[in-house]
């Protein structure tokens, strides 16, 4: 059971890894229904910091861990308060 939770952790934490390496790059959210209410870096920033938390919550002590989320909520949490940037 331990190295299923193993696995889940990795592969998720390797999803929103990529998710956030791309908003952060390109500009935009990948994810359809969140792109018109979020700022894309910011967003990107967020969950880039979030997936790096989520894959080190095996090996990094759990005060570690809440730091990276709670960081990575808080630019989640900018990204949505934040306006967009506006289009040409």
């Amino acid at each position: 059971m331990s190295l299923l939770f193993l696995v889940f952790t990795l592969v998720l934490a390797l999803i929103l890894l990529t998710l956030g390496g791309s908003a952060i790059t390109t500009g935009r959210v990948p994810v359809r229904w969140i792109r018109r209410y979020a700022h894309p870096q910011l967003w990107g920033a967020g969950v880039l910091v979030i997936g790096i938390a989520v894959g080190t919550v095996r090996i990094a002590p759990p005060s570690i861990f809440m730091v990276l989320f709670l960081c990575g909520l808080s630019l989640l949490g900018f990204a949505y308060g934040a306006s967009r940037p506006k289009k040409r």
